[in-house]
């Protein structure tokens, strides 16, 4: 093989020596145990209110319907027409008057 190659390997692997593996608090496997034996019990402080529910419902209707409604009142359609015709009268294409 390539010895560059040989040699950054051996590096990436000398670079590992001397790791620890992780350590947890003493009693940390008990508390775990006990979690899960207790169940998965939602505090008070874990809910959403219902009033908060309503409130981004809200919100996301207005943003829905506001989004609709532009979509509607500014078609692509509208505002292609209204700068083409700009375009015309800019440089005098509307057929009415004849350049020499």
């Amino acid at each position: 093989m390539n010895p560059e190659k040989d040699m950054w390997i051996n590096e990436a692997l000398d670079s590992i020596e001397g790791i620890q593996p992780a350590q947890s608090e003493n009693n940390f496997y008990d508390k775990v145990m006990q979690r899960i034996e207790s169940g998965n019990r939602i505090t008070a402080s874990e809910t959403i209110s219902m009033a908060n529910v309503y409130k981004i419902a809200a919100a996301i209707l207005l943003i829905v319907t506001l989004n609709a409604f532009t979509c509607i009142n500014f078609s692509k359609s509208k505002v292609e027409q209204q700068n083409l015709t700009a375009f015309a009268h800019e440089f005098s294409l509307t057929g009415n008057n004849y350049n020499f």
